[in-house]
């Protein structure tokens, strides 16, 4: 977490002060977020830093006129009716690379052939590949029980998540930068590229988070 500085002329200065806590987020991999720490959750963990960073810029009396968000992608976290994450389970990230995300990648490039292949990727700019949503959820859905499956209303990215949570807000949109980092969304359209989700199961096709 790290404040800057914002002169009146929109220039932004040196950071004035930062605040971070080390925590390992992503399982190796696996690709799934670790969500728990002991008593505390991943969240409880980015509060803290929040937290460390209101104290520090109090201390100096900044006026705070913007905040910014960033975090790794790709990155997605089922959450439920009530925007309570599943669990570790159903989550993803850009750090998956186990054998049946592999062989899901294998098996959507002879499903779709060159031609196909070829034009997916010119709409997304991503090719199929285990860092990605597409044969990451497709993946997902046919091996996760049905009854965490059932539970999942909305998929957010770590950023919407937090966003959420500060705001009382079940569900937020992702940005069009995260969007594009799943392999799902068409960058000339801004929109998700029809193409990339036809081929997601039926049931998951409702709970992609919307676009802002």
């Amino acid at each position: 977490c790290t404040a800057y500085s914002v002169h009146e002329n929109g220039h932004i200065s040196t950071a004035v002060c930062s605040a971070s806590s080390k925590v390992r987020t992503v399982q190796p991999d696996t690709g799934k977020i670790q969500l728990a720490y002991g008593t505390e959750t991943l969240q409880d963990k980015i509060d803290e830093c929040v937290d460390k960073m209101l104290k520090k810029l109090r201390k100096d009396t900044q006026q705070i006129v913007a905040v910014g968000f960033t975090t790794f992608v790709m990155n997605l976290i089922a959450v439920d009716a009530e925007g309570h994450v599943i669990g570790d389970q159903c989550t993803l990230s850009y750090a998956c690379n186990t054998p049946e995300v592999a062989q899901e990648c294998k098996d959507l490039r002879q499903q779709l052939g060159t031609d196909r292949l070829h034009h997916l990727y010119q709409q997304t700019g991503a090719p199929i590949h285990s860092a990605y949503a597409l044969p990451q959820l497709r993946t997902l859905y046919r091996t996760c029980p049905a009854n965490d499956l059932d539970r999942i209303y909305k998929w957010q990215s770590l950023a919407s998540l937090c966003l959420g949570r500060w705001t009382g807000q079940i569900s937020l949109p992702i940005s069009y930068s995260e969007a594009s980092w799943t392999g799902l969304f068409n960058f000339r359209h801004c929109a998700y590229e029809y193409e990339a989700t036809e081929l997601l199961p039926r049931g998951c096709l409702g709970t992609l988070p919307r676009l802002a």
